[in-house]
């Protein structure tokens, strides 16, 4: 019973390891990213998995953000700007932004680290905007950045026409609504 157990572990361990490896480039390298995703306005997160062959290592580099490196597998020394840090599985690091690093597997064999990092967002992307006059699309009031269905689009900083109203000028309810993420800061000029 106790061996039967075992090579169900083993077989079920050994089943794993094929999804697990990765496919490693002519220098010894696999970079496989698991997500990629906006944390706030500015910025987003990036998660990869970075696999070694043994002795293998990854140029010296920085990011504009911070990034935090824990070893998955194997033994991997870090350069953090002339500083030596040696990891072991299960153990991480973390790298300030701008910091010029680099990372060896030690090891003789290959070796895995899950590398998290911040960086700054896609710069320009377009953000869609809704704008209505008293709860209606503005029709022929609408300014010349936005249709008569109140649909504009933001892509650059800079000050947007989104209404002139046509006719006698009266109070009006005003509503922008930004139907993407990524609006920092707005201003509103009337007149």
């Amino acid at each position: 019973m106790k061996t039967r157990t075992t090579l169900a572990l083993l077989a079920l361990t050994l089943g794993t390891l094929p999804a697990m490896a990765q496919q490693l480039d002519a220098n010894g390298i696999g970079r496989t990213e698991l997500v990629r995703h906006d944390f706030d306005t500015t910025r987003e997160a990036i998660q990869v998995r970075v696999d070694f062959g043994p002795g293998v290592a990854f140029p010296r580099h920085s990011h504009p953000g911070v990034e935090i490196a824990h070893v998955e597998q194997g033994t991997i020394e870090y350069d953090l700007d002339g500083k030596r840090v040696l990891l072991r599985t299960g153990e991480t690091v973390y790298i300030p932004a701008g910091v010029v690093h680099s990372a060896r597997n030690v090891g003789s064999g290959n070796a895995a680290e899950l590398a998290t990092y911040t960086g700054p967002g896609a710069a320009g992307r377009p953000l869609h905007i809704k704008v209505t006059l008293d709860g209606q699309p503005p029709g022929a009031d609408h300014g010349t950045d936005i249709d008569a269905d109140g649909n504009g689009v933001v892509t650059a900083t800079r000050l947007y026409q989104l209404v002139r109203q046509s006719g006698k000028v009266r109070a009006r309810r005003f509503e922008v609504r930004f139907l993407d993420r990524g609006a920092e800061a707005y201003a509103f000029t009337f007149g």
